[in-house]
């Protein structure tokens, strides 16, 4: 009988940049579910990181892009308030104490899940929080591959859907992930394939 994850980890960040060697985690925040649909809640967290200088280390390591983007979301301000942040190496002890528990067996591992989140999220937990992310499963459960999936089988986008953009804070974006794999699996869920001739 094959085993499955015993847990989904829904975890978003937000950073200086795109390089996980360059740039910097400013946000992290984590809702850990059941693996199962319709992945109820576990437990969450929320992190400001802090470090010297963090926000003339925001100023000159994002681009006037990205520094726009963190100002209209409310994180730099977020920053600002030291009491409020921690640092790093204080944040990955706390998700060690979160994983003390888990499962080691490679199949029942926590499964990383979010949007994009093998692709950008999990390269910058294995160069910046490296022994957290062992304790991660190598897979991913990635809401943005879904949606190409149920788009592809003619899936069409709310109207809600067309103009949201992402709130670039980390808690509302790994709610939002959750949010739209539940849509994704109910569509696909109820999908009927056309009989070809």
């Amino acid at each position: 009988m094959s085993k499955n994850p015993r847990h989904l980890l829904w975890l978003d960040i937000e950073t200086t940049g795109l390089n996980p060697r360059e740039h910097d985690i400013l946000e992290l925040a984590y809702i850990l579910t059941e693996f199962a649909y319709p992945y109820r809640e576990i437990q969450r967290g929320q992190y400001l990181i802090s470090c010297a200088g963090r926000i003339s280390l925001l100023n000159e390591q994002c681009d006037e892009f990205i520094q726009k983007m963190h100002e209209a979301s409310g994180l730099k301000a977020a920053l600002t308030i030291v009491e409020n942040t921690k640092t790093l190496p204080s944040v990955e002890a706390d998700l060690l104490a979160l994983s003390q528990g888990w499962s080691k067996d490679k199949d029942e591992k926590v499964v990383i899940a979010g949007s994009s989140v093998g692709t950008f999220d999990l390269q910058f937990l294995r160069v910046q929080l490296p022994a957290f992310t062992k304790r991660l499963s190598h897979r991913a459960f990635d809401a943005s591959a879904a949606r190409l999936v149920a788009r592809s089988l003619g899936m069409p986008d709310t109207p809600e859907e067309q103009k949201k953009e992402p709130a670039h804070r980390a808690m509302a974006d790994a709610e939002d992930s959750i949010l739209l794999m539940r849509r994704y699996v109910e569509w696909l869920s109820a999908y009927t394939p056309e009989v070809q001739p």
